[in-house]
């Protein structure tokens, strides 16, 4: 069994886990406000700022703030009495967190940065939208599944639903022997 984390620890990774999850809420809709923007747009100078932009996001803040996401989520659910495979909400969440920071990282961030390349090689007297291509339907669509499954999982943590797994089932009546 794995020892619970001190108190002053488990806070201070529960606060930079907050700020790390809800940063990546923030910077998905932001993308997609970006995204939005860049699809509807006919001037060609937002719509040069609106992927450049969603390059320099996804290049900066998204592995950063998905990969702490996911390590101070590991260090959560090990370092106290909820444990990685004991609740099924976790198994959920830790599940939803690996899809994400795996796509965000091989798909999304591909898509922004190849967008941002798009926009800045095209003369700005002749730009629009479809030199973006197929890459503005992709990212609307990546980043609106992803701020789907992260407010999924937001969800999961307030409301922790369906007990537990096999495992914390098991734990449970070796404690009531």
């Amino acid at each position: 069994m794995a020892k619970k984390m001190p108190r002053s620890l488990r806070k201070l990774v529960l606060t930079v886990h907050v700020i790390v999850s809800v940063g990546w809420i923030g910077i998905e809709a932001g993308l997609l406000a970006l995204g939005l923007t860049g699809l509807y747009t006919r001037d060609p100078e937002v719509l040069r700022a609106a992927y450049v932009a969603t390059g320099i996001f996804g290049g900066i803040f998204l592995v950063p703030v998905s990969m702490g996401t996911l390590v101070t989520g590991v260090l959560l659910s090990v370092g106290t009495h909820w444990g990685l495979i004991r609740h099924y909400w976790v198994v959920v969440k830790f599940v939803l967190t690996v899809a994400l920071v795996a796509s965000g990282i091989l798909v999304l961030n591909r898509g922004l940065q190849k967008a941002a390349v798009r926009v800045s090689e095209v003369p700005l007297s002749i730009l629009t939208s479809a030199d973006v291509g197929a890459l503005r339907f992709q990212i609307i669509a990546s980043v609106s599944v992803a701020l789907l499954l992260l407010i999924t999982a937001t969800t999961l943590s307030v409301y922790k639903p369906w007990g537990r797994t096999w495992f914390g089932r098991r734990k449970v009546v070796a404690r009531e022997r």
